[in-house]
């Protein structure tokens, strides 16, 4: 498609910037913070701090401390409330929401120079992307960015979200990307989330020529997917009552082969973009073996503050972006490592700063570092920080469940994957292996929740609460839709669908009535 070679011209100068910029990352890392810095100098918070004063980076960890949250969210009120001048230059363009595992919604403003630092990675993923996958080329794409129900605060004046997910990308690919994007950029179903979810099935059913979907999860998908097996008839007489009368019979006889055949479905598909790091890597055999052949590229680290990796073809894992931000680096201690001094196979928490009033931010996202391309590392997503559960001294954190799940996971059903999340049970001490029960039979629940016990006695502490019979052993609970019951008991809380990850550690309050399990004497699976 024309568009697609016109799309593949405008994002070749970032990339080449990009490629450039890897060979001296720290230089690279340098030019950002100084920009930063000069441009929120007038600012009300930049007056309060004397950047103006600040020459070095050291000079600027001296100065300004490591904040959290809860630490900036008068400001972020204020700046909703369109307060101008207040952390940087001007009024942003829009606000975007955003939410922890457990706390409430977040406000976190974008303007034009944040857009600008994040078109600096988006323009050489999406460059690299079509040089290496260049099916993608020859049909259209369905692009999940914007979240399809976003929070209201009726105080704000600050427009919420981007209104057009394609101008992310920025004005100059907006156009271009809007002629190869299935479902019109902006359309908005956060009022009804099933009419939303409902809409985009048809909209992708409707193209023979889909080559390239990006969502969040791979529980997007396959979430779809399902939704297809289980109302094939309605779906269909949707399709052809929307004018795709054509279609819907040509779906009607490949579906009627039993299982969908997608490949048959959708011919083009060439590459699929979504989570394939932390608790998402379980759900991904499922999503594999339901889109045989087709490529499945890693997001990397992009989150609603601001984008810390990218992925590349070339790179085993994402690398660092370098040009979207400022990077810091807190190991186990509690030190700063810059990129320059990450050791290989080590943990670290990442804080950000950025363009638009984050100034070394504690994102609440653990990676580690896995070696370098050229001279930058690369860097996987290793779960959240801080998330940690602690019925008596054990302190299980979500990085290690990840490993110790993965694991066994490897080893009892040969890396399947699907819902696996341990939910510690106060009353009963002992923690639960929630499992779905469509995924699992009894016996193949009961073997992952014996070898999850022994896998996390690599822990020191668990090991010593099971010896001393402080903690139980794990038990294990079949739950009927158990991933669709954790994201909704997520949305009522206020979560945004997009920041939703599949779970490890449920250790959120009411969640195990929500999944129809109890904290009593017995753990019933309803």
């Amino acid at each position: 498609m024309r568009a697609w070679r016109e799309i593949l011209a405008l994002t070749e100068p970032a990339a080449r910037a990009f490629a450039a910029g890897l060979r001296d990352p720290l230089a690279a890392q340098a030019a950002q913070l100084k920009g930063i810095l000069n441009a929120a100098r007038d600012s009300r918070w930049g007056r309060l701090n004397a950047l103006s004063e600040i020459e070095s980076i050291a000079d600027y960890q001296a100065r300004v401390p490591i904040s959290d949250y809860e630490a900036i969210a008068g400001d972020m009120s204020a700046v909703a409330r369109g307060e101008a001048h207040c952390r940087f230059p001007g009024r942003p363009c829009f606000m975007e929401t955003t939410g922890g595992s457990t706390g409430g919604v977040k406000w976190i403003p974008w303007t034009e120079a944040s857009l600008a630092a994040l078109q600096r990675g988006l323009l050489p993923w999406l460059h690299d992307l079509l040089r290496a996958r260049p099916g993608i080329l020859r049909g259209r794409s369905y692009w999940a960015i914007s979240p399809p129900r976003r929070s209201v605060d009726n105080a704000t004046v600050v427009p919420t979200g981007m209104g057009n997910d394609a101008r992310y990308f920025g004005d100059a690919l907006a156009a271009r990307l809007g002629q190869v994007m299935l479902v019109p950029a902006g359309e908005d179903w956060r009022a009804d989330l099933p009419r939303w979810r409902r809409a985009t099935l048809l909209a992708l059913l409707a193209s023979e020529d889909l080559s390239f979907v990006s969502v969040w999860s791979p529980t997007f998908l396959t979430d779809l997917l399902d939704f297809l097996d289980r109302e094939q008839a309605a779906i269909l007489d949707a399709l052809a009552r929307a004018g795709h009368r054509r279609r819907a019979a040509q779906l009607a006889a490949i579906l009627a082969r039993g299982e969908a055949d997608l490949a048959a479905v959708w011919p083009r598909l060439d590459t699929v973009s979504c989570w394939t790091e932390g608790s998402a890597r379980h759900y991904l055999p499922s999503l594999a073996a339901r889109l045989p052949g087709v490529h499945i590229q890693g997001k990397g680290l992009l989150a609603t503050e601001g984008m810390v990796t990218l992925p590349l073809e070339a790179a085993a894992y994402p690398v660092l972006a370098i040009h979207s931000g400022f990077y810091e680096f807190l190991d186990e201690a509690g030190i700063p490592h810059l990129c320059d001094d990450l050791q290989p196979g080590q943990c670290y928490e990442v804080i950000i700063t950025t363009w638009a009033g984050l100034y070394r931010y504690r994102l609440g996202d653990r990676v580690r570092m896995q070696g370098y391309f050229e001279a930058t590392p690369m860097l996987s997503f290793e779960g959240r920080a801080g998330l940690v559960s602690d019925l008596c001294g054990e302190k299980l954190g979500e990085d290690f469940v990840a490993r110790v799940m993965a694991r066994v996971m490897r080893v009892t059903d040969g890396g399947a994957g699907g819902f696996a999340m341990l939910l510690p049970l106060a009353h009963r001490r002992c923690y639960l292996l929630v499992v779905d029960a469509v995924e699992r039979d009894e016996a193949g629940a009961q073997a992952m929740a014996a070898a999850c016990d022994t896998a996390l006695r690599a822990n020191p502490q668990y090991a010593l609460a099971r010896d001393l019979g402080q903690l139980g052993a794990i038990e294990a609970a079949r739950v009927t839709r158990a991933w669709q019951r954790y994201r909704d008991f997520m949305l009522a809380r206020g979560m945004l669908l997009g920041d939703i990850k599949p779970p490890l550690l449920g250790t959120q309050a009411g969640l195990a009535a929500a999944l129809g399990v109890r904290d009593g004497p017995e753990a019933v699976p309803a």
